[in-house]
């Protein structure tokens, strides 16, 4: 290889110890315990030398060394011979050059370029806290709809599980998925409480008919009217209710 790079690496000029084996014509791994013996004997070598690694054709990870100016100056001067010394002279110009480069001042930015660069950076900025805000908002609307759940007492049960099974629903995408919703609700009570709630209607039903209650009235007492008999059950159901709402991630 007869390319020689210095690249910029923390506002220093560097070369590798790849490049210094192939351009000096020495065996890699020569190069490198030159390198870690100057290490080993030199207080200051972590100015000079970085670690690294790269990947060769077979895609191993093998160590190499980053050096700037100082470090090679030490790490070439044992090399000899006309090559090395035309290497050593190339290299010395080379670092010169990118030197120079790393110390020419930045370009001046106009009037114009500093308003529009501190205008983006407003607008940037202001996309930030939006967002931010934005996250708030479904952070604190997370946090109420768990209050919601949590907070969902057997005193106003009735209206407070109505309201939670439309959020699920709602949710869920179709507001007409409420009547399944009751309905897994309540097969869910018969299965955890070991009861019937569909045959405690009709013997509810039964026994109003026989208190001589008229067919109307009746024939609106429903499945809640059963569950509003029993403390244990309102709990239950209560309950269950609690738990469909956090699966569905309504709270």
């Amino acid at each position: 290889m007869n390319n020689l790079t210095i690249v910029s690496k923390n506002g220093q000029a560097v070369t590798t110890s790849r490049q210094i084996a192939e351009n000096f014509g020495k065996l890699h791994k020569d190069v490198l315990e030159s390198a870690r013996t100057i290490i080993g004997s030199a207080e200051n070598s972590a100015q000079w030398f970085f670690a690294s690694t790269y990947k060769d054709s077979t895609g191993r990870s093998l160590p190499e060394f980053i050096m700037n100016r100082d470090g090679f100056t030490l790490l070439a001067m044992g090399f000899t011979g006309s090559d090395a010394m035309q290497w050593k002279i190339k290299y010395i110009q080379a670092f010169n050059e990118m030197e120079k480069q790393l110390l020419k001042p930045l370009p001046q930015m106009s009037q114009m370029e500093i308003i529009a660069a501190i205008a983006q950076g407003a607008a940037e900025h202001e996309k930030q806290l939006k967002q931010i805000s934005a996250m708030q908002m479904a952070q604190a609307n997370e946090l109420q709809g768990m209050r919601d759940v949590i907070t969902l007492s057997t005193v106003s049960w009735r209206e407070d599980t109505k309201n939670l099974l439309v959020k699920i629903a709602q949710k869920m995408g179709d507001i007409r998925l409420v009547s399944d919703l009751w309905k897994q609700a309540y097969k869910l009570l018969d299965t955890r409480m070991g009861v019937n709630v569909k045959q405690r209607l009709t013997n509810l039903r039964n026994r109003l008919m026989n208190e001589g209650v008229c067919k109307s009235k009746r024939d609106k007492a429903n499945q809640l009217d059963v569950i509003g008999e029993d403390k244990k059950l309102i709990e239950g159901f209560v309950a269950i209710v609690k738990e469909m709402a956090i699966k569905e991630g309504v709270a």
